[in-house]
């Protein structure tokens, strides 16, 4: 079936291309009689058009839409990861659909990018989540628009990164646990550095260092450690970890949002979801309006 274009709406309504375009793309500074534009909302309902998004950014100047890139490794990616940043794009949607924008997630695999779908579309800014360096560069090169990087550590001063202070917070979590054999377990972050950041604050013990890969490899790490105390990045991991040593032996550090499915005693050091999405979504503004004058790296701190 032959898509229904705007120059289909002004033969039928008798009317030019132009007057087409003011109306269905509500441009207030060309004034048309209300009939007129009754008749053409009425011919465009009737033909079922669907506007072009890139065609009314042009007009309107903005689209509206922010992009947000989710970074995927389907490969080694383990069902305790589907969620892990679920509750964040569910706020930060909800924060920014309060200031009149929409968002059009996309999950991007790792090994062979695809932004097809996100290049059709006029975006005002975009959000890249856990990303290592090299694969970056691939998406970014495609935009021009404002680009915020969160999860990733990205040496390049053109960009705006919000990352976590993991190193602060596991030697926090050390301190207060006090245990010489302490072991830490942590998912696994596509950027490299973030998990070179991770893996250097455990340096001298790297023994008592795993990194998420299985169920099965979980349950042998921690099968001679159920007297030790341990560290555990993220919520999901965390519920797999609870399976087989005594979860008042675990700090948690809550990167998801999602601390409310573990246990109400345990030992908790949580990233506040809302405050990141908040955080998110005022440096995004301060871009888009020329205004942000800040550090290129937001750090957040677990409480």
């Amino acid at each position: 079936m032959k898509k229904v274009t705007m120059k289909d709406i002004a033969i039928r309504a008798d009317v030019s291309l132009a007057t087409v375009s003011y109306v269905l793309n509500n441009n207030e500074k060309e004034k048309i009689n209300d009939e007129t534009k009754e008749k053409i909302f009425k011919i465009a309902k009737e033909l079922n058009y669907v506007p072009n998004l890139n065609a009314r950014s042009l007009v309107n100047k903005k689209s509206g839409l922010i992009g947000v890139i989710v970074v995927r490794d389907y490969k080694t990616e383990g069902p305790w990861k589907k969620n892990f940043y679920s509750s964040y794009i569910n706020t930060l949607e909800r924060l920014l659909n309060k200031q009149g924008y929409h968002l059009l997630i996309t999950n991007v695999p790792s090994d062979k990018p695809n932004l097809n779908i996100i290049l059709q579309r006029e975006l005002e800014a975009v959000f890249v989540i856990d990303v290592d360096e090299k694969f970056f560069y691939k998406i970014s090169n495609n935009f021009t628009v404002p680009i915020i990087i969160l999860d990733s550590i990205i040496e390049d001063n053109l960009f705006y990164k919000i990352l976590p202070n993991f190193q602060y917070t596991i030697n926090k979590a050390l301190e207060d646990i006090n245990d010489k054999e302490a072991y830490l377990i942590t998912e696994k972050f596509n950027s490299t550095k973030v998990m070179d950041s991770i893996i250097n604050t455990f340096n001298k013990k790297k023994h008592n260092l795993y990194i998420m890969e299985s169920k099965e490899g979980i349950k042998n790490f921690l099968k001679t450690r159920k007297d030790n105390k341990g560290i555990v990045i993220s919520e999901y991991v965390a519920l797999l970890a609870e399976r087989y040593v005594d979860y008042k032996n675990l700090t948690v550090i809550s990167t998801c949002g999602d601390s409310y499915f573990l246990p109400e005693d345990i030992n908790l050091l949580e990233f506040n979801i809302l405050n990141k999405a908040e955080k998110s979504v005022e440096l995004m503004k301060e871009l888009l309006e020329q205004k942000y004058r800040g550090n290129r790296y937001l750090i957040l701190q677990a409480e």
